[in-house]
């Protein structure tokens, strides 16, 4: 039975050792409001977030755009330290200052890019309800340094994700809303499933700094031409609450998702979204509730507010304890602004992301 065990932990282990990060498309508005999303997300966004957001039936509507720019603190300080001191990186490296030094084997560049097509609104496609189908293309692309003995190497990891989803939701009654009325008049369930098929690329070298100039585009091309094949599903359920203008979300994200042979860790995320007033909302999402991480790394909370009709929107939450706050403009631009904690704790280490997009849809 001991062996049996051991045998047991060893293999849960190596599963969670192997686990690949799960695709997704981030988005800006959440963001804003400190990751704080679930409940109350209502378009095309719920394929990503919570497949029961279109659960109470949407107009026909359709992405032509969604396009996200991302870059952290870390970026932005070395890129503007390279401009500002970019004659010392032609000299000798033993020329230079401990300061250059410091600098170069701490570098962090990273970008994030995604965009989106979606339709929603598909209604009774099929007789199953709400349906809407997108396209995701999401890249990430990083390169960290470190210093070793009078040389500098560099890490370079990208992937890009290609993810089709197909969402349905739909109201579920069988009985279940005229119980829920007699304790709260107007009150539904809703629920969804969203399918995913996914196709990744993905690159990973180290290199020295100096020859990082000497990369031969096509030898990347060719370690990006053989993309893994994934697949995997996120279930939701909304406990719509009309009468205390409130929606209570239970979201199993990743669900049985692998990419290739390495399977993708699945979580569990509580949301309850709050209509204050027209144009004032706020949510409160725990997210990974079974998991092991400290409770204020999984609490996001943000609200928002709309003080132009639609012209200027501005947010604000706690993303992992770091404030967070967001914009929008125009109904098409958006900006985002918050922090991540990279330790184990809130507090410990944070890192900060700038987060830009352009929309558009008909």
């Amino acid at each position: 039975m001991k062996k049996l065990l051991a045998i047991a932990l060893i293999l849960v282990s190596a599963a969670s050792f192997a686990a690949v990060n799960a695709p997704f498309a981030n988005n800006t508005r959440a963001l804003g409001m400190g990751g704080a999303y679930t409940a109350i997300v209502n378009n095309s966004d719920s394929m990503m977030w919570n497949p029961a957001g279109t659960a109470k039936g949407s107009d026909f509507h359709i992405d032509l755009l969604d396009l996200n720019i991302e870059t952290d603190q870390k970026t932005v300080d070395f890129l503007s330290y390279f401009i500002n001191n970019s004659s010392v990186f032609t000299q000798t490296i033993t020329t230079w200052s401990s300061t250059t030094i410091a600098t170069l084997s701490n570098a962090n560049i990273k970008l994030n890019v995604s965009d989106k097509f979606a339709i929603t609104g598909i209604n009774g496609f099929f007789g199953l309800g709400n349906v809407a189908v997108g396209a995701f293309a999401i890249v990430n692309a990083n390169v960290a340094t470190s210093y070793d003995i009078l040389n500098i190497n560099a890490a370079i990891n990208g992937s890009l994700d290609l993810v089709g989803t197909l969402n349905i939701s739909g109201m579920i009654d069988y009985g279940l809303n005229g119980l829920f009325d007699s304790i709260l008049s107007g009150t539904r369930l809703g629920a969804g499933v969203t399918g995913k098929l996914i196709n990744r690329w993905q690159i990973n070298e180290v290199r020295s700094a100096f020859d990082i100039s000497g990369l031969d585009p096509k030898t990347m091309l060719n370690k990006l031409s053989n993309p893994v094949q994934g697949y995997g599903f996120d279930l939701g359920v909304n406990l719509y609450l009309p009468a205390i203008a409130s929606t209570v979300s239970f979201v199993g994200k990743d669900l049985f998702e692998a990419i290739g042979a390495s399977p993708v860790n699945s979580s569990w995320n509580l949301g309850y979204g709050l209509k204050i007033a027209q144009g004032f909302v706020a949510d409160v999402d725990i997210y990974d509730v079974l998991g092991t991480s400290t409770f204020l790394n999984k609490l996001h909370a943000g609200a928002e507010i709309d003080v132009l009709a639609g012209l200027l929107i501005i947010r604000g939450g706690i993303y992992q304890g770091y404030p967070s706050f967001g914009a929008d403009l125009f109904g098409f631009l958006k900006y985002a602004d918050y922090g991540v904690e990279l330790g184990t704790y809130p507090g410990q280490l944070e890192n900060r992301y700038h987060r830009l997009s352009i929309c558009l849809g008909i």
